[in-house]
């Protein structure tokens, strides 16, 4: 071979000519994650019809949100409201259910059956069906307890098959704090990312979702309004949902409550900013069947302060007052001891001088 051969040879295969040749994928069989489209010809392609409303303002059809709730406001009663709501095509009050009826599955890591049936047993049985659309998810009593802990995947792995075989088109998930007990600490960031952009990927789809959670407020902060940051968990969450709600518990009156909406678009002036609120009251209901659930209070929406700080009540004089007028034939002494005012006092509102 000649030397000019030689050096046309060597060039070749060390010289800038090498770039040129393409290269092996490393990979040939992985499959691929990110792909390219023109951005006016897919938004021109894309047939979605308009989002409608499965929890008023606050959950829209393929979408995904983040419900959180300080102890007691009854988050867990809210999440079986909504679903039952949804799956008998109604809304209530007005929490309008424009998308019903859909079949909607309830993944219940968190109450028993007696706890459902003390909110629910009543209503079902005066209804005399069974709601076909509306589905308990559970984690199975024989299931593996180690292999949840060393399945990082299980839940979404389950919850997509659960999905697809009820043909469900809302889930709403109670609690996700349930789910991050079987993970390490070290690995709980990377958890929470993946499980929350595949349950995002599940809305797009066409599947609704709804995460109900925990808020780390104390108790010596019970009167402060609720924010962002008060969400438990990874703020990985509150980046990924399209919105955040907030059910807290008046300050005043234990069976007042209020939802308000910390992230998201509404198109309902009423709670288009974060500090206005809509009011709930916790009753049993005699007129459907001792359904024990939250009703709306439309009345008393308004700024979340309004929860917050104390009812001034009628002074101990006027209380004694409305008493004795209830009950003339309590005596000074009485008065004085039930009331905790003295015996000149209760002696002058027993006279009528007070």
């Amino acid at each position: 071979m000649s030397p000019d051969v030689h050096n046309n040879i060597l060039g070749a295969l060390t010289g800038d000519d090498i770039r040129r040749i393409p290269q092996a994928d490393p990979e040939p069989n992985r499959k691929r994650i990110l792909r390219s489209e023109n951005m006016f010809r897919a938004i021109q392609n894309h047939t979605a019809a308009p989002k409608r409303a499965l929890f008023g303002e606050f959950w829209m059809e393929r979408e995904l949100a983040y419900m959180f709730a300080t102890t007691g406001a009854g988050k867990s009663l809210y999440g079986n409201q909504i679903a039952l709501a949804i799956s008998e095509g109604r809304g209530f009050d007005d929490f309008r259910c424009e998308a019903g009826p859909l079949r909607v599955g309830l993944v219940d890591l968190e109450n028993t059956l007696d706890d459902h049936k003390s909110r629910l047993g009543s209503y079902a049985e005066a209804k005399g069906y069974v709601n076909p659309n509306y589905f308990r998810i559970r984690v199975d009593p024989d299931a593996d307890i180690s292999e949840m802990s060393g399945n990082r995947n299980w839940f979404l792995e389950e919850l997509k098959r659960e999905q697809k075989e009820n043909n469900l088109q809302a889930l709403i998930i109670d609690n996700f704090s349930y789910l991050q007990a079987t993970v390490a600490d070290r690995d709980k960031q990377v958890f929470v990312g993946v499980v929350f952009q595949e349950l995002k990927r599940i809305a797009e789809n066409g599947c609704a979702v709804l995460v109900i959670g925990h808020t780390n407020k104390s108790r010596s902060k019970e009167r402060s309004t609720i924010e962002l940051a008060d969400q438990s968990g990874s703020t990985q969450i509150q980046n990924v949902v399209e919105r955040m709600i907030a059910i807290g518990s008046s300050v005043s009156d234990k069976y007042l409550k209020y939802a308000k909406l910390l992230k998201g678009r509404t198109d309902d002036p009423r709670f288009s900013h974060s500090s206005h609120v809509a009011a709930l009251r916790l009753i049993r209901d005699p007129k459907e069947d001792n359904l024990v659930y939250l009703k709306r209070e439309p009345h008393l929406d308004g700024p979340e302060r309004n929860f917050l700080r104390e009812e001034e009540g009628p002074s101990k004089t006027d209380q004694a007052k409305i008493y004795l007028d209830e009950n003339p034939e309590t005596t000074t002494q009485q008065l004085s001891e039930k009331f905790g005012i003295d015996k000149g006092l209760a002696s002058r509102i027993k006279s009528g001088k007070r």
